[in-house]
């Protein structure tokens, strides 16, 4: 399935390559400051990993039960 047809499929592009973009700032500083070399990949490879934690988190945290008529949620 293409990942824009999907639903929040351009979020989840979006929300990846802003995770991208950060991975490299991250693997720019620690070249600059600590002398740390990291391949291309894996910066990539870190942020497909955050984005799936991202969503697995999502999944938890939306799986709630609403007591309308006691007022309450857990």
């Amino acid at each position: 399935m293409d990942v824009v047809s999907r639903q929040a499929g351009e979020e989840h592009i979006a929300l990846t390559t802003i995770n991208i973009l950060w991975q490299i700032w991250k693997a720019r500083n620690a070249n600059t400051f600590r002398d740390e070399t990291t391949k291309a990949n894996t910066q990539v490879n870190r942020a497909c990993c955050e984005w799936q934690d991202y969503e697995d988190t999502l999944k938890i945290n939306t799986d709630v039960a609403i007591d309308v008529e006691k007022n309450k949620a857990g």
